[in-house]
């Protein structure tokens, strides 16, 4: 009798680490996309607003302001198909807004970019967030 009630209790203890792991491995992968995603969110926004702050004082086109998120430079590369975390010129709408007025402001939006997830229980890819960062145009 002692030695079925102790397989019993082996064959439990088994099963409730079981269901204990996979609640931890679900609960790790969920923190690892959620970082995964503020990262992104956080990086490409600081870079946009670098960007649009740039443009508001020199005064650059919507084509320079679009390759200098996605590329760090003025002009697009002809060897790179990728840009920073995958953003691309699509991706980037840059525009000077009430150019005629005296409120003129840049305005450059990036939309449709997307995530790759880790989790199983998520899609494979996910749509991030739009950021939209507005900028008063400097005159001289």
């Amino acid at each position: 009798m002692r030695k079925r009630r102790g397989s019993r209790q082996r064959g439990s203890t088994i099963v409730e680490s079981a269901l204990v792991l996979l609640t931890v491995i679900v609960v790790l992968l969920g923190i690892l996309d959620f970082s995964q995603f503020l990262f992104r969110q956080q990086s490409i926004t600081e870079r946009v607003r670098g960007v649009t702050r740039t443009a508001s004082i020199k005064g650059l086109s919507a084509d320079q302001i679009q390759n200098r998120i996605c590329f760090g430079t003025d002009t697009a590369p002809t060897d790179q198909t990728g840009g920073y975390m995958g953003l691309a010129p699509a991706n980037v709408n840059a525009a000077i807004q009430d150019a005629t007025t005296t409120s003129k402001r840049v305005v450059v939006t990036v939309s449709g970019l997307r995530l790759k997830t880790v989790s199983p229980y998520l899609p494979s890819t996910l749509l991030m967030l739009p950021i939209r960062v507005t900028s008063p145009l400097e005159t001289p």
